[in-house]
């Protein structure tokens, strides 16, 4: 693994980010109720209406993981046919 690839799985902070179970157990440790659904990875809106049990327009979002040059990340959560120009985020 080079330095490009040893920084891209560090968090902005230097720390390594947290898998699934550890954040499932930190949800539990907060008393945080949730569900987990597996599925394989989704990377676009029509990957998700592919395997939707439910009728459209039943409130289903799509996340944006964004990530700047400076190692900022955000997550940003829209209805699934939102446009979203990332120029004015």
């Amino acid at each position: 693994m080079n330095q490009t690839q040893i920084q891209a799985n560090r968090l902005i902070d230097g720390s390594t980010p947290m898998n699934s179970n550890q954040i499932l157990e930190k949800l539990i440790e907060l008393g945080i109720d949730c569900t987990t659904i597996d599925h394989p990875p989704m990377f676009s809106v029509s990957d998700s209406k592919s395997l939707r049990a439910t009728p459209e327009g039943q409130g289903d979002l799509k996340n944006l993981f964004l990530k700047n040059k400076k190692g900022q990340m955000w997550l940003v959560s829209c209805h699934e046919d939102q446009m979203v120009d990332l120029k004015e985020l």
